[in-house]
């Protein structure tokens, strides 16, 4: 009986510190995604609504623990998290379904173990279980089916749209490259290497257009390069990189 004990808190600890600060958690009580269009209202409004369906298993599992003698803190998140503020819920939704199906993978893990138990806290754990991995499922399916309607949507407009992009293409001009933001800040400060000053200031934006600054990526660098604007600090989603590389391309350090 000691064995079990022990196993169930580990397994129980486990599975707190995998939800308690889970990055849907995190999406939606500390970020500030940029909402733009319907697709990320839809998002973010689904993110909340899982939110609220998972608090109440959040509190079972936290009175099992102290059912089971012990006070869980609440732990830090356990990911880079800052990296996921000011971005658009739609590129969220895409984390987020990577990330669930990782914590579906540990939770069943973890469920295995509890297939064929009698003591009443192993049947609470695998309830709690059970009933997570569904909640997880229903929210990733949800989620898919969003980007998915997104997906189709713009396909469907792209008809109209080729045209205007063959004529882009005729003209030779690539607008700009570094503007990805899934490139890292190496990569785009080399795509604009040899530009002037305002091209590598757009570069070594977050590239998010998350608007927190004041302007889009290319307004604000433009508003830098054009002496418009000398706070070089406003990029919140680039954080101290994009910052000090506005200063060396400033002649600030």
């Amino acid at each position: 009986m000691a064995t079990t004990t022990r196993d169930i808190q580990d397994d129980a600890v486990a599975l707190w510190r995998l939800e308690a600060r889970s990055f849907l958690d995190y999406v939606v009580t500390v970020a500030t995604p940029v909402s733009t269009d319907e697709v990320g209202e839809r998002v973010s409004a689904a993110f909340q609504e899982f939110l609220d369906e998972e608090l109440p298993l959040l509190r079972r599992l936290f009175e099992l623990l102290v059912r089971l003698d012990m006070s869980p803190d609440r732990p830090s998140h356990a990911l880079y998290a800052a990296q996921y503020n000011f971005v658009r819920p739609e590129k969220l939704g895409t984390v987020f379904v990577q990330l669930a199906d990782q914590e579906i993978v540990a939770m069943r893990s973890i469920a295995e173990r509890y297939e064929d138990v009698q003591v009443l806290e192993e049947r609470l754990l695998k309830s709690i279980l059970a009933d997570w991995i569904n909640f997880r499922e229903a929210s990733v399916t949800q989620i898919e089916k969003i980007l998915a309607d997104a997906d189709r949507a713009r396909a469907a407009a792209a008809g109209e749209e080729v045209e205007e992009v063959e004529e882009e293409a005729d003209s030779g001009d690539d607008e700009f490259p570094w503007h990805d933001e899934a490139l890292g800040l190496e990569e785009r400060v080399k795509l604009a290497e040899g530009k002037g000053i305002f091209e590598k200031l757009f570069a070594a934006m977050a590239q998010t257009d998350c608007t927190a600054c004041g302007y889009d990526c290319e307004g604000y660098a433009r508003a830098i390069a054009e002496g418009e604007d000398s706070d070089l600090s406003k990029c919140a989603p680039g954080e101290i990189e994009t910052d000090e590389e506005l200063q060396k391309l400033m002649g600030k350090k």
